[in-house]
């Protein structure tokens, strides 16, 4: 769905897999696009802490003992300065902010389980 909307070239999917994150203005668009289909975002594309908690939820549903942690770093990244950055931007820093934070902790989104295949 959001590889459509956005005309990205990249496929979340892999992007995740590969832990590599989309720096293309189209790949920026795709993660915000993911962003608000996964729950983190709200309609408005503002950081959702009860989608972000419900969706982290459901990816460490075999990991409970990590829903705090990594809900601590979403909602830690949702405050960083996205004034006037555009939603495709603030999705980026967002997720890289995250995506640094959980490699601090050790902390992996997908460990040894098949990818999520929604597009």
């Amino acid at each position: 769905k959001c590889k459509e909307e956005t005309g990205a070239d990249e496929k979340y999917e892999e992007t995740y897999k590969n832990k590599t994150i989309p720096s293309s203005e189209k790949g920026k668009c795709l993660l915000a696009c993911m962003m608000k289909l996964k729950g983190s975002y709200d309609q408005n594309s503002k950081f959702s802490p009860e989608g972000a908690k419900k969706y982290i939820t459901k990816v460490f549903d075999e990991r409970p003992e990590l829903v705090d942690k990594v809900f601590a770093i979403f909602e830690e990244c949702a405050k960083i300065d996205i004034e006037g950055k555009d939603t495709c931007e603030a999705a980026y820093q967002h997720i890289t902010c995250g995506q640094a934070k959980l490699k601090e902790q050790n902390i992996s989104f997908y460990p040894d389980k098949p990818q999520e295949t929604t597009q």
